[in-house]
């Protein structure tokens, strides 16, 4: 059983706890700004500021055995790498020409002396900070790091939610294979919808258009939170959304070591599961972001124009690349949030209408299209969103399913050609003119139960058995294109 704080979703817990980790360690900054000079309780600040660095190692230890118990892979990559951006922020601090009472962070896993080391050598002023006692790592709080580090570090050899992060668990399980699957189609997904393929559509648009034929696994999400955003949202918030991450970022590293660490774990806990949509989850990163701004504004200490430009256009550029890349190469174009999607470049020479109950499915149209060679440009539109559309004026146009009678007649009206698979129209001559159903061609199973079918007899349009069918017509999407074609 996989440790769950009511998410549902261990990943998400996961997500969650490394998080706390990092954030644990803004315990020793807040000590130092509280009891700064000041006693508590009779007791020295010293003594106060060990004691909260000490709790935060406790703390950071007890969450990281939960972590062990959520089995989130994921979740042990974010803890890691915000700890990691959390000692990184501290040690570019050292090298900072400027430490002027620049971070409250700074008494986190690496102790750095709030002092001023502007006009003189990096080096100098390096061999000063780690010569110094108030800075250096003591031996008791190394073999404290040490010792929660094995204990974890064995820990996870006895419990059995570890064996997810075994070679030979990850070699059987599927989830690795299919994220990547996924997330291999991710570029050509943003590049295909420039307005996005809708909120909660980037799993359906997958299986729908990009999934391989044979494939049964269903995805609500394309299991990256940030992958996920960035194809239903489209290129302008795509952008945006890159843009205000580099500047959070940014701003992090400037003024919190621990608002950097937490950010950077939920960053990467975002990149293995879909934790963004969970809005508890965004508490701590949201602090953070907050106490990154208040003490930049505190300290005047603001990045310079250069820097705030390099997050900007940096992910932009990158972002912007890749659409171009993957513009040119993929076959289809989505609008209206994957209400109405193109095969090819080009004017569509076919149209095809689906109601919502349609059970032709568009991943095997799309199958049948890619095959072969000759097809020509394909529109599928989904009824309920193709009222306003421009209609089929000199187009094939094919319905398949329950579409309204409205949409039918104004996409029949001038089209060059009309399909229907198994139709349940009982009078066809309300929906279609005469002029229309001589150019109508209607598809039946042999062994088809409708009693619909005799309604056609008599009206013009051309009607076709399909031997050994029933009411499902199996090869529609060939005859659809082998209609067009002529």
């Amino acid at each position: 059983m996989r440790l769950d704080w009511g998410f549902e979703n261990p990943n998400k817990t996961a997500a969650l706890i490394a998080m706390l980790i990092v954030a644990a360690w803004a315990l020793p900054a807040i000590a130092r700004f509280v009891f700064r000079g000041k006693r508590f309780l009779n007791l020295k600040p010293s003594f106060l500021i060990s004691f909260a660095w000490w709790s935060a190692l406790a703390v950071s230890g007890a969450l990281g055995y939960c972590l062990l118990l959520t089995g989130s892979r994921g979740g042990a990559v974010a803890a890691v790498a915000g700890l990691g951006a959390l000692c990184a922020a501290q040690i570019l601090q050292v090298f900072s020409p400027k430490l002027v009472n620049r971070s409250a962070g700074s008494g986190g896993l690496l102790v750095v002396l709030k002092k001023n080391f502007a006009g003189r050598k990096d080096s100098d002023a390096i061999c000063e900070a780690t010569s110094n006692p108030r800075i250096r790592m003591s031996a008791p709080r190394i073999t404290g790091v040490a010792v929660v580090f094995f204990a974890l570090f064995f820990a996870a050899f006895f419990l059995p939610q570890t064996q997810r992060f075994s070679p030979e668990y990850g070699a059987q399980d599927a989830s690795i294979g299919n994220r990547l699957l996924i997330w291999k189609h991710v570029p050509s997904m943003i590049a295909d919808a420039p307005g996005g393929w809708g909120v909660g559509n980037s799993g359906k648009a997958f299986m729908t258009w990009y999934q391989a034929g044979d494939a049964d696994e269903e995805y609500r999400t394309l299991v990256n939170g940030h992958f996920t955003f960035l194809t239903e949202s489209g290129w302008g918030a795509g952008a945006l959304y890159l843009m205000l991450w580099a500047l959070a970022l940014r701003l992090a590293f400037r003024a919190s070591p621990a608002a950097a660490g937490v950010l950077v774990a939920f960053g990467t806990a975002a990149m293995f599961s879909t934790v963004t949509e969970e809005f508890v989850l965004w508490i701590l990163p949201a602090s953070a972001c907050w106490y990154a701004v208040c003490r930049c504004a505190a300290n005047r200490d603001w990045p310079g124009l250069r820097g705030l430009s390099l997050c900007y256009a940096i992910p932009v550029i990158i972002f912007a690349g890749m659409i171009f890349v993957f513009s040119g190469k993929s076959k289809i174009f989505a609008t209206g949030s994957g209400a109405c999607v193109r095969l090819g470049s080009g004017v569509p020479e076919v149209v095809i209408v689906a109601g919502a109950d349609a059970k032709e499915s568009p991943r095997r149209f799309r199958t049948v299209w890619f095959e072969n060679e000759k097809s020509p440009v394909a529109e599928w539109r989904v009824s309920e969103n193709a009222r306003q559309s421009a209609g089929g004026a000199g187009k094939t146009v094919v319905f398949l399913g329950n579409v309204p009678p409205e949409t039918m007649i104004r996409f029949s009206r001038e089209a060059r050609r009309v399909i229907l698979f198994s139709p349940k129209i009982t009078t066809p001559a309300d929906v279609f003119t005469k002029e229309v159903l001589k150019r109508t061609t209607v598809y039946f199973g042999e062994f088809s139960h409708s009693e619909k079918q005799f309604a056609w007899g008599g009206t013009g349009a051309r009607c076709e058995i399909v031997p050994g069918n029933g009411d499902f017509i199996s090869d529609w999407a060939e005859r659809i294109l082998d209609n067009a074609g002529r």
